[in-house]
């Protein structure tokens, strides 16, 4: 989710019981999941209500109201760290509240395929079908050229720039539902012009979704075989609910008698189907999705089936269910932080798919005498977008998951297909992979792919920290220097902030550099660490220790005597010691390993020291705080350019220093009740 910008307080959830005892035994219900999701729902659906009972006599839709409840629940009005919202939306009731939500969608796609009638398309006209076809074709095209035309001149960020052929496409779809919600709402309903617009939308949307459909097929990382076969089963899957559930269906139409309600079983039964079609879907390798809206399309339409469903389950799922899912998806959404270039870019599709519908609708319609007032009306509400779009854009395989709610989490499992292609980690992953397999067994490399918006991103590496039982996380410097220049990621900082604060284990900040020329001459790693004392210091000569196990490492330890120290704990002062010795023993004889002292009496002489020596190795380890209070370091804070670095970490990555390599600083388990 942007899930909503939550502080999330502990990433080792508890079993808790899912009700709550009550306020007077001390009980926080928003602890609880039942409470929490009743919350949400409560919290959704009436101010989606209130909202729409004022927009409405200005012919505001509902889809409209339910966006303005999630932008107004997120931190784009409340800011970041709002405690009430925080609360209600915690990181804690994502699994059970987006479940709730994403059932909701299931049930409205199932009801939106239930109000499409095939049999519209089988008797549409001459007119109908053409202005239902140019429709589809004109925004599609247009769409695909501006596409070409912005991937060739237009600079943008690898992801953006993969994915904007499907907004392109995306953003073309036209929809029968979003029409229909339109024309009724103009009550325009039975006149000829909406009469044609609702026909003329189910040929388009016919064409737009199963173009969709292909585009999501295809977008894939399987071989041909495998997706020739998922396809198959793809078919598979719509024979059985057309030739065998809908049959099924047409026999409970005509057990029923005119006049008479459906029964029970039967309506028992359809969502029996349902949840087996949707479940289907799932294990055949599609969306979720697809087998609901199928079901939906295979029901008889009208009375008696059609009808009764409708009137079971729509008011509960439009006015509860559909309000959650909404606030979810786009709760999280700060618009004060999407990227510039990003937006240009959906706008620019926008603009061109609603030119291209709008000339689609009105150019067929003038050569068929329509006069041109219209013909113009036509095209705009052939222009129409709504809440079928944004479900398909929000299930559509975006990268960019800035204003969804939902963190994903990708297992990269060896000898699998993935099912998410992350391009711009493919680099690291065949890294890790490759020193798996040099390592002969030795060591065991399990790679994930987090996609998650910044704010939220510390919990999902966290919380699978923790799952782990990892003893060290490695996170990269928001700075990132690249052959074209310094890359300034200001939102990774704070994620490095968080798991500072939220790590259950020892954390590392990676600044990286790359490595120097003199390495790769003598086919050694030089590794420097200055070790002064405490418990970061100990742990990134530790974690030294273990990297001068390898032939090809060469390790220097820099020992910094602080002369201008008073006072040191006994017992902190033999942790010290005893870490050194263990260096020491580890690394006799070995002539590429080396232990150097050195006495300091202020941070001059310790800066002077540093710039001495730091560009003489291709990494260097340094601790990140030190336990108590000396004149060595002291001075050090008041220069302080990122503080999360810790003394010397900043002093080798500060924007005056003249520190070439890589760097990195660790920071020893903080110890949690």
């Amino acid at each position: 989710m942007n899930v909503s910008e939550t502080d999330l307080k502990l990433v080792c959830q508890g079993i808790i019981s899912e009700r709550s005892r009550g306020i007077f035994y001390g009980d926080n219900p928003l602890d609880h999941a039942t409470p929490t999701v009743l919350a949400q729902l409560s919290l959704s659906s009436l101010l989606s209500a209130l909202t729409q009972y004022i927009l409405t006599p200005l012919g505001e839709s509902a889809f409209i109201s339910m966006l303005l409840v999630g932008f107004a629940l997120g931190p784009t009005l409340w800011g970041d760290n709002n405690s009430f919202l925080s609360k209600v939306y915690s990181a804690k009731s994502i699994n059970v509240s987006s479940t709730f939500a994403f059932f909701g969608c299931i049930l409205y796609l199932f009801l939106l395929g239930i109000k499409l009638d095939l049999g519209m398309v089988k008797r549409a006209g001459r007119k109908t079908v053409v202005i239902g076809f140019f429709t589809f074709i004109f925004p599609i095209t247009l769409n695909l050229i501006v596409a070409e035309i912005l991937t060739t001149n237009m600079e943008m960020e690898p992801y953006l720039h993969d994915c904007v052929p499907y907004i392109a496409v995306f953003q073309s779809v036209t929809t029968f539902h979003v029409i229909v919600c339109l024309v009724a709402d103009l009550k325009l309903i039975n006149s000829e012009l909406g009469q044609l617009a609702i026909s003329s939308s189910m040929i388009s949307g016919t064409c737009s979704w199963s173009l969709t459909f292909f585009f999501l097929l295809i977008d894939r990382d399987e071989t041909h075989d495998l997706i020739a076969l998922i396809l198959i089963f793809a078919i598979l899957l719509v024979i059985i609910i057309f030739f065998l559930l809908r049959p099924l269906m047409t026999w409970m139409t005509g057990k029923t008698s005119e006049g008479k309600q459906v029964k029970e079983t039967y309506v028992i039964s359809i969502f029996i189907m349902l949840l087996g079609c949707a479940f289907l879907s799932e294990v055949f390798g599609h969306h979720v999705l697809f087998g609901a809206v199928a079901l939906g399309m295979a029901v008889p339409h009208g009375p008696p089936l059609g009808s009764a469903l409708v009137n079971k389950i729509e008011s509960f799922v439009s006015s509860i269910l559909l309000p959650s899912y909404f606030v979810f998806s786009v709760a999280g959404v700060n618009i004060l932080s999407i990227h510039s270039k990003t937006v240009t870019v959906v706008s620019i599709f926008g603009v061109s798919s609603f030119i291209g519908k709008l000339l689609g609708g009105m150019l067929p319609a003038l050569y068929f005498n329509i006069p041109p007032v219209e013909a113009f009306s036509l095209g705009l509400v052939m222009s129409c977008q709504g809440v079928s779009d944004v479900l398909l854009i929000q299930h559509g395989k975006f990268l960019s998951l800035t204003g969804s709610l939902i963190p994903l989490l990708v297992h990269h499992e060896p000898g699998k297909s993935a099912t998410f292609h992350a391009k711009d980690s493919s680099h690291i992953i065949n890294a890790f992979r490759l020193y798996e397999q040099e390592c002969n067994g030795n060591v065991v490399v399990n790679l994930f792919t987090s996609i998650s918006p910044f704010s939220t991103i510390h919990e999902e590496v966290c919380r699978l920290a923790a799952e782990k039982s990892t003893s060290l996380m490695i996170i990269p410097f928001h700075k990132q220097w690249r052959l074209h220049g310094i890359e300034n990621i200001a939102e990774a900082r704070s994620v490095n902030r968080h798991i500072l604060e939220k790590a259950p284990c020892s954390v590392g900040i990676l600044v990286n550099r790359g490595t120097s020329s003199a390495s790769k001459n003598n086919n050694l790693y030089d590794i420097g660490i200055f070790f002064a004392h405490g418990s970061d210091d100990r742990e990134a000569l530790a974690y030294g220790l273990r990297m001068a196990k390898h032939s090809k490492v060469a390790l220097t330890v820099i020992h910094l005597i602080d002369l201008a120290r008073t006072s040191q704990e006994f017992h902190e002062m033999e942790l010290d010691n005893d870490i050194i010795t263990e260096y020491k023993i580890q690394s006799a004889g070995k002539r590429q390993h080396s232990y150097i002292q050195e006495s300091v009496n202020d941070c001059v002489e310790l800066i002077r020291l540093v710039t001495s020596v730091e560009n003489s190795f291709d990494l260097i380890l340094v601790g990140r705080s030190y336990g108590s209070c000396s004149p060595l370091f002291e001075g050090l804070t008041e220069w302080s350019e990122f503080p999360e670095l810790g003394f010397m970490g900043d002093m080798l990555t500060s924007s005056d220093s003249q520190c070439q390599v890589s760097v990195l600083v660790v920071q020893q388990q903080i110890s949690r009740a």
